[in-house]
């Protein structure tokens, strides 16, 4: 959870962004975040502590910087999900094309700028992830015994 929520302040989407950053953590090490930790204990360290997990070393540097700004302390410095689509998508295409993402120079997210052409492509991301709703006919016919 968000430091902002711990605290009972007012928050918005960027909780929703704070999480997914700790969901890209966990993917990254395939571990959990604080499992030393009792809950309390880490929304104490989280809160007044300003806790976040380690990154490793390994994790490339573009993707290291999209989750520490994806977990930063002040909300409005974490990125908008458009934002977070485009490097991930980025990510992607280097990929694909070089087969690893060791040689992406982190600033990869900082250039990014929200703006309509990203906005498009986020919602046709997003668009792209629905699953198709089967169509419903109604019950079916009752069995004749």
């Amino acid at each position: 959870m968000a430091p902002e929520m711990y605290k009972h302040k007012p928050y918005g989407r960027k909780v929703d962004v704070y999480s997914f950053g700790l969901v890209l953590w966990e993917l990254v090490t395939g571990s959990l975040p604080y499992q030393d930790m009792t809950p309390l204990q880490a929304a104490f360290a989280v809160v007044n502590k300003n806790l976040r997990p380690a990154i490793p070393l390994s994790c490339p540097a573009a993707l290291k910087l999209l989750i520490e700004q994806c977990w930063s302390w002040q909300p409005e410095r974490r990125p908008e999900f458009q934002q977070i689509v485009s490097v991930l998508e980025n990510l992607k295409t280097v990929l694909e094309r070089d087969g690893t993402l060791d040689k992406i120079p982190g600033s990869i997210c900082q250039a990014l700028e929200p703006n309509d052409q990203n906005k498009k492509k986020a919602g046709n991301w997003i668009q792209r992830l629905s699953y198709a709703q089967p169509a419903f006919s109604g019950p079916p016919p009752p069995k004749l015994l």
